[in-house]
């Protein structure tokens, strides 16, 4: 499979609903089932449900999957943002570093690439002092903000005031994917991503929100995302870069022990190009980006269907669960 890079330059606000009251929380950052998700409705409308379960969902189910995709992150003209990982680097730390950097490397959810690559391929140099230096400077891509709604009662016309939290990304700045694909459904792919690049992604698309201007890169030879992949003798553990939902047997309490992760509940509503319904999909937990772990994970996409959505025999719901991992030395 190649490597391909998606830049998505918004041309507007975005809103990627967090969990809570109402619709005032955002994230500015999409995770990887719910682009996944937006890929498969954007799928259906083009080339038909039955080609999407014979292209993308029946070989994900069978281990063959011809598409692998991290989470959307931040870059910023020509910086991309990664997921810092949660497990320390493999340079010695001395107390005077944590003692001076700890707290702001604990804070920097984010880091460049080249100080990733630094940071998984242990590097000797004070990667804690690097790291804090840039702790919040992915921050600088975007600002979030709130603003004022009105709705209107559909039998008096009364109206109803609600506010809607937003994402703007700053000029030059926004949101990347990274795809391991087969050339085979390239231009499918494109395709699917055009569409949604006029209709949107994210919440409130039926007032403009979440467009964006497309842009392909292959990177398979690009040093930085070769390195980025490329695994040695010297790597003892995997990092992830999107959502994982393991495979049953995949994980076992001595492997855990030796992995460093945190886990995120994943819940939402069915949006469906195919169905006139809606109803809430069945709630899972998985682990997040930047998690690490001493095998190489597969993950696997899971059946999140409602049981009401069974009985009125609608078409099953998956949320995407597959590993796109990097190799790390510890």
């Amino acid at each position: 499979m190649n490597l391909y890079l998606l830049k998505l330059n918004f041309t507007g606000p975005v809103h990627f609903g967090e969990a809570g009251i109402g619709i005032e929380g955002v994230s500015s950052i999409l995770h990887s089932d719910s682009f996944f998700s937006a890929l498969c409705n954007g799928w259906v409308e083009l080339f038909g449900s039955d080609d999407l379960e014979q292209t993308l969902l029946e070989p994900m189910q069978n281990g063959n999957s011809s598409l692998l995709l991290s989470s959307l992150f931040y870059f910023g003209r020509d910086t991309y943002y990664l997921p810092r990982p949660i497990t320390e680097p493999d340079v010695q730390i001395t107390p005077k570093d944590i003692a001076e950097y700890g707290k702001r490397v604990r804070k920097a959810k984010y880091i460049p690439l080249e100080i990733f690559l630094q940071w998984v391929k242990g590097e000797k140099l004070n990667i804690y002092q690097r790291v804090s230096e840039v702790s919040d400077e992915y921050q600088d891509c975007f600002v979030e903000y709130v603003t004022p709604k009105v709705s209107l009662d559909r039998d008096n016309l009364k109206s109803n005031i609600y506010h809607c939290g937003l994402v703007k990304y700053q000029e030059n700045c926004g949101l990347y994917c990274l795809f391991k694909l087969d050339d085979s459904i390239i231009d499918k792919l494109q395709a699917v991503v055009s569409l949604l690049a006029d209709s949107g992604i994210g919440g409130k698309r039926s007032i403009g929100y979440g467009a964006f201007i497309p842009e392909w890169i292959n990177v398979e030879n690009v040093p930085l995302w070769k390195e980025l992949f490329q695994s040695s003798p010297d790597d003892q553990a995997w990092c992830t870069l999107s959502l994982v939902n393991p495979k049953p047997g995949e994980i076992s309490h001595e492997m855990l022990v030796e992995s460093a992760y945190n886990l995120i509940q994943r819940r939402g509503w069915i949006f469906s190009t195919a169905i006139d319904a809606q109803l809430k999909k069945q709630s899972c937990r998985m682990f997040t980006e930047g998690s690490v772990f001493p095998t190489q994970l597969e993950g696997r996409i899971v059946d999140v269907t409602p049981k009401d959505w069974l009985r009125a025999e609608y078409h099953r719901v998956y949320r995407y669960g597959l590993a796109l991992t990097v190799p790390i030395r510890r």
